[in-house]
């Protein structure tokens, strides 16, 4: 099925997802990292992944 105007959508996505990999470090959390995500969840509860991510 051939949709207008979405012919280049999955491709520009996949640019942007690309370019913000460029900064992703991979591995064991750092002792910091631990600390806040454990200090977010406690002040905001569980299962809010959209807002930490909004946050961070």
């Amino acid at each position: 099925m051939d949709v207008k105007g979405n012919s280049n959508s999955s491709s520009s996505t996949t640019q942007s997802d690309e370019e913000m990999m460029g900064d992703l470090r991979r591995g064991p959390w750092t002792v910091e990292e631990d600390f806040k995500l454990i200090n977010y969840i406690a002040t905001h509860g569980e299962g809010r992944w959209n807002s930490l991510a909004r946050c961070a």
